[in-house]
């Protein structure tokens, strides 16, 4: 099934999130629509940022304010250190 499983399975991954959502709605009282699940904000900003960060020469920074939540601050930290740069 491999990469087909996104698209071509039975139940096809990509929608799961879209399905869970709906299983949920009823819980949070919502319609089926209007839920999804995912992960939490800090984890998304995680594996976006240590996906798509590409620190080059003199652009190393990442910057955030102090109205982030700390969670979020700790993610990006966490990513210099797992590449030997310094948060600074």
């Amino acid at each position: 099934l491999g990469i087909r499983g996104w698209l071509e399975a039975k139940h096809p991954w990509f929608y799961l999130s879209e399905e869970l959502g709906a299983m949920c709605a009823k819980i949070v009282g919502a319609e089926p629509a209007e839920v999804v699940a995912t992960g939490t904000t800090t984890v998304n900003i995680h594996s976006l940022v240590n996906t798509f960060y590409q620190p080059n020469g003199r652009r190393r920074k990442i910057l955030a304010d102090e109205l982030n939540f700390p969670s979020d601050i700790y993610a990006l930290k966490s990513i210099m250190k797992l590449r030997a740069l310094s948060p600074g």
